[in-house]
């Protein structure tokens, strides 16, 4: 994606890859429309889109799965997530924080968490081979999958929840779990972290001021490359995020507006969180409920295809809006057609 937006729009740093070579010789351009939303960042705002899982063959209910993404964009930060849970054999990805940076090449400016798990129920639910030698069959090409302390992956045991730009993310992992733990990222390129007396870990990635508060005792694991694992043994689990731009807040501001804002912690029976927000959401999220915010559960049955300023799609309309400024067009897969126009 970064090869992408350099040859498209030329807004990151160079940066090589053969899928870019193929695209260059295509001689495509985006529209001035699609140009225009790709670089717009000058206000924060929400995006949501509805997706589904892969065919399911076995050990589901359902055939394809529901898959509901939230990302908060603002040119200092983007912060964005999925439900959770399986929805992506290996290489899923569930929620992640990315701090903008000048030249992203060789950065890990990124901030996350995992619960990591391996099962040959979860592969056989994508893929027809019998069991027993279906984990050693997809690590022979993806080796990290059966490892503890792999940084991709789904798991059944992890659901999360956003609100713009605030997340809760919990876990309650069953004793039989291949691996019972918790893991966060904390990159070794966030300019800071500190751990603080109030239970926050507080840290900076760029103009990205971040709240970070582990629901469980943890450790601090280094890795490799320099980065920081936050390492959890405690099966009921999570963590809740606050980002917040640096342009708001002085670094002691940040930290002791965060302190004060309203949290309750419970793990018992099940884990859950209620928090307020920066920007005044009251978040409620119990383990296996749907969430909240403001009293109001979330509307997952009626999420849209795409929802955001620059896109909309209602599900089922088979019809997509781009819309930027006066400049608008409607893709249209019923009628098969396009419409464009400017508007008044």
């Amino acid at each position: 994606s970064t090869a992408f937006a350099w040859l498209l729009w030329g807004n990151t740093p160079f940066y090589a890859s053969n899928e870019a070579a193929v695209l260059a010789m295509s001689g495509y351009q985006p529209s001035e429309l699609i140009h225009q939303i790709g670089a717009d960042r000058a206000t924060p705002y929400v995006h949501r889109e509805r997706k589904r899982t892969r065919h399911r063959i076995r050990f589901s209910e359902v055939k394809n799965a529901p898959v509901y993404k939230y990302t908060y964009m603002r040119k200092e930060y983007a912060i964005g997530s999925s439900q959770g849970g399986l929805l992506q054999p290996i290489q899923q990805h569930t929620w992640d924080v990315t701090w903008a940076v000048a030249d992203p090449r060789g950065k890990h400016n990124t901030l996350f968490t995992m619960q990591p798990h391996s099962s040959p129920q979860e592969l056989g639910m994508y893929f027809a081979e019998p069991l027993d030698p279906l984990t050693e069959l997809v690590v022979r090409s993806k080796s990290n999958y059966d490892a503890w302390d792999k940084w991709i992956g789904g798991s059944p045991y992890e659901q999360v929840f956003q609100h713009e730009d605030a997340l809760i993310t919990l876990c309650d992992i069953p004793k039989h779990a291949r691996f019972p733990y918790f893991c966060g990222l904390f990159s070794n390129d966030l300019a800071r972290r500190e751990a603080d007396k109030s239970g926050w870990i507080f840290a900076q990635g760029g103009a990205a001021l971040i709240a970070y508060r582990p629901l469980a005792p943890y450790e601090w694991k280094k890795e490799e490359d320099g980065d920081a694992r936050l390492f959890s043994k405690h099966r009921k689990n999570g963590a809740v995020v606050q980002l917040a731009p640096a342009s708001e807040y002085s670094w002691e501001e940040f930290k002791k507006t965060v302190r004060a804002l309203p949290l309750e912690i419970k793990m018992q029976p099940k884990p859950s969180v209620r928090f307020t927000s920066l920007r005044g959401a009251r978040m409620e999220f119990v383990y296996d409920e749907t969430p909240k915010v403001n009293g109001v559960a979330v509307d997952y049955e009626h999420w849209p295809l795409f929802d955001g300023p620059f896109m909309f799609s209602e599900k089922g309309s088979r019809k997509l809006e781009l819309r930027h400024g006066k400049l608008r067009r409607v893709l249209d897969f019923e009628a098969v057609g396009i419409k464009d126009w400017i508007e008044k």
